[in-house]
This record gives structure tokens, C-alpha cells and sequence, in this order.
């Protein structure tokens, strides 16, 4: 999985939690990050859609983990 979307993905998910204004500008630029991860191919669609998906779950069980 990229990396690079994930820590995106996690860091705009944990922004949401917070503010949910700089949450969505964080999600449409983790997004952007990711599409341009595709287009210079350094990962495949595959990749970007896992690394955005494991950011997400990993922000939230944390959020989940440490608010309780």
C-alpha cells in the first residue's frame, strides 16, 4: 500500500475529528496526493486505494482508543 496516501488519509481523517473544515480540505488533497500517485506510476490503483483505506481505519480505531 502507498505510504504516502496513508499517512494523508490518516492525518485528514484525524483533522475531521477536529475540525470538520480543515478535515475535508485535508480529505481533497490526500485524495489529490493520491491521484498523482497513480499518474507518475509509482503505485498502482491498488495501492493508493489500500494505503487510503488502511489511513482511515487506523485514525479511527486510534481516535476510538484514546477518546475512551
Amino acid at each position: 500500500p502507498s505510504g504516502h496516501t496513508a499517512t494523508a488519509m490518516s492525518l485528514s481523517v484525524s483533522l475531521y475529528f477536529a475540525s470538520h473544515i480543515l478535515g475535508t480540505i485535508g480529505f481533497i488533497l490526500a485524495i489529490v496526493l493520491g491521484l498523482s500517485r497513480i499518474i507518475v506510476k509509482v503505485h498502482s490503483v491498488a495501492d493508493v486505494v489500500l494505503g487510503g483505506l488502511l489511513g482511515i481505519v487506523v485514525s479511527i480505531v486510534l481516535n476510538k482508543l484514546l477518546i475512551s
